[in-house]
């Protein structure tokens, strides 16, 4: 084995260098192509992700709720407000926000509770569902964000006494399975793309 020398050290890294640079286009126009498929997939979770930080908005300004769960409303608030970053992050053009009137569901406990465990629960099996088709980064993103909105469907069951969700694994869901939970739950199946 040949000894380490400055020398060899500076000729292996002009060597990468140029690989790096030659390659440099092709990696570039992966990671734009991945970007763009990312969008895609996931402008459906951004549009539940808008809904929820409008719901739990919604509910903080109406003052309405029992005080526990006025307090879960302003928290998911905070934390809906930095998935729509984030997943806006991924999505060149997001477009306009949907703005559902959820006035009524958010001044009312049992309402709000019922709505907000159906979005954070659609919402994590939204984003299991694109799971297999993301970039790394946007899987990490994603995950993230999952992760979070999981604990807020188990904290609202708990502010509630309802039974956490008990499924071993979540199977994921496509956009029109997501339409068609909207519509179960009274909401315009076209505010998610």
């Amino acid at each position: 084995m040949r000894e380490l020398t400055r020398g060899r050290l500076l000729g292996r890294a002009a060597v990468g260098g140029v690989v790096l640079l030659a390659g440099g286009p092709a990696l570039a126009g992966g990671r734009a192509a991945a970007a763009g498929g990312d969008a895609g997939r996931v402008r459906t979770a951004l549009a539940l992700a808008h809904i929820q930080a409008r719901l739990y908005s919604q509910a903080g300004r109406a003052e309405a709720l029992r005080p526990d769960l006025l307090f879960f409303a302003r928290a998911a608030a905070r934390h809906e407000e930095e998935h729509v970053v984030a997943l806006a992050a991924l999505v060149e053009d997001a477009g306009d926000p949907p703005r559902p009137d959820l006035w009524q569901v958010a001044a009312d406990d049992a309402a709000f509770a019922h709505m907000a465990v159906r979005l954070e629960d659609l919402t994590v099996r939204a984003l299991n569902g694109i799971a297999g088709e993301l970039s790394p980064a946007a899987l990490e993103t994603t995950a993230r964000v999952a992760s979070v909105d999981a604990r807020h469907a188990a904290w609202v069951r708990a502010l509630v006494g309802v039974t956490p969700s008990h499924h071993v694994f979540d199977r994921g869901r496509t956009r029109d399975e997501v339409a068609a939970v909207l519509t179960e739950a009274g909401l315009d199946p076209d505010l998610v793309p």
